[in-house]
Parts: C-alpha cells; structure tokens; sequence
C-alpha cells in the first residue's frame, strides 16, 4: 500500500511539475513576443516577480494537490457508503453534527491562506522595487 501511495504521489507531482516548466516556457515566449511599448510601460525590474508569483498563484491547482483532491473525494464517498450500509441512523446523526464544522474549517483555512498568498506578493513587488533602486545606483 505504502509502494502504491508512493507511486501515486509521485507521479501526480511530476505531471504537475511538468506541465508548470511548459507553462513557464509559453509564458515567457508569449511576453517575449510582445511590443516594445509593452516592455517601455511594464518595469522590467519587477517582472520576474509577476511572472513567478502568478505562476505560484496558480501552480497549487496542478500537481498532486490534485491527486490528494481526487483521492479524498473517494474516501469521503466510500466511507458514506460504507456507513449508511452499515448503520444508517448513526452515520445519518453524525453528517448532520459534522458537517457544519467541516465547512466553518474549510473556510477558515481558505481565509488563511489566501491572505497569506497576498502577503506574500506584496512583499515579493516590494523587494522588486528595491532591487530596481540599487540598479540604478550602481548605474550612476
């Protein structure tokens, strides 16, 4: 079972891995493509940074995070079969109690880790700036 789960693990990730590097190799062909006003109305600096924040934004959508979605999804199934064949009054009392829970959890978390993603951007932008700054000191 350990081998499998393995298994299972491993290859999601390497799918996911490799569909961001064709991701980041049609991006930046897509952004060497465009006009030179593109480049003379974007910071050049600070480009690296969107670049590789938008691809982490939505890199967590691909990968095994998807194989783990996949697999829950299943379980949660299973175990609810399993449960209302078994004894459906106990398995019927205990969604009811637990649901609610699960969804407030679920929530939080979301709350969490999206205000923790714009933290990080922010502070990623911020440290493009500054890189741009001392550039531009070193080049006087």
């Amino acid at each position: 079972m350990f081998v499998f789960n393995f298994l299972g693990e491993f290859l999601w990730l390497y799918s996911g891995m490799r569909q961001m590097h064709n991701l980041k190799i049609n991006y930046f062909s897509t952004i060497l493509k465009q006009e030179q006003s593109w480049f003379e109305s974007n910071n050049v600096f600070e480009l690296g940074t969107k670049v590789q924040a938008q691809i982490e934004a939505i890199q967590p959508a691909f990968g095994d995070t998807l194989g783990i979605m996949i697999l829950r999804t299943i379980e949660v199934i299973s175990g609810y079969y399993m449960g209302f064949r078994t004894s459906w009054k106990l398995t019927l009392v205990l969604s009811a109690c637990g649901l609610p829970f699960i969804i407030a959890g679920f929530f939080v978390l979301r709350y969490g880790i999206r205000t923790q993603k714009l933290i990080n951007l922010r502070m990623q932008q911020k440290q493009g700036k500054l890189l741009k700054n001392y550039y531009i000191i070193l080049k006087l």
